[in-house]
């Protein structure tokens, strides 16, 4: 072989090779623009956190309602008897949130990302205490279905706080939003 195709042949090697390298690196560079960093993701569950209090502020189930995400629609029966549920427990304005205790997770499988927050609070109004739970879905190759709020309970933190035990999330692991029907459902199983 002659060093002239020698050369040739490196040339073109090294010319595809940079080509490959370069769509790789841009395409990753695309996907990590289009997920939310860890930044996005706490300014993400903020904005969601604001929304709910808003539509609890205002007695709104509607509003809390189009928080959740259609996967949380399609594996719930009875959203429209927690929502209400949740509204009319709420009670009081100037809600202050005296205890954060969001937690992150990332999903991976093939490639594909989901990211998720479990967030818990304690909230206060001029009228009590109470502890708010909500998974949230912020991002998802998976679905978009996935992406919004999944699971929610609201709770009377006062009262909750003297019951031994007491679930304040979601342990179920069910879509929608938390009623006490729930507990007899979960009463009724277990006898």
């Amino acid at each position: 072989m002659s060093m002239k195709k020698f050369i040739c042949m490196l040339g073109v090697l090294i010319l595809i090779f940079n080509l490959g390298g370069c769509s790789f690196l841009i395409r990753n560079s695309l996907q990590s623009q289009s997920r939310p960093t860890e930044a996005d993701a706490k300014k993400l569950v903020e904005s969601m956190t604001q929304n709910v209090l808003n539509a609890l502020d205002e007695k709104n189930a509607e509003k809390l309602e189009n928080s959740f995400s259609k996967k949380a629609f399609v594996e719930s029966n009875d959203m429209d008897k927690g929502a209400y549920y949740t509204v009319n427990l709420f009670c009081g304005s100037n809600a202050v949130i005296d205890k954060d205790g969001t937690s992150y997770r990332e999903y991976t499988e093939k490639g594909k990302i989901k990211r998720t927050a479990n967030a818990f609070y304690i909230v206060r109004t001029d009228q009590g205490q109470f502890s708010i739970y909500f998974e949230y879905c912020f991002f998802s190759d998976f679905s978009p279905d996935d992406v919004g709020i999944y699971s929610f309970k609201l709770t009377d933190y006062e009262k909750a706080k003297d019951i031994e035990d007491f679930d304040y999330q979601n342990r179920s692991d069910r879509a929608g939003i938390y009623h006490p029907g729930w507990d007899e459902e979960v009463i009724g199983e277990s006898e």
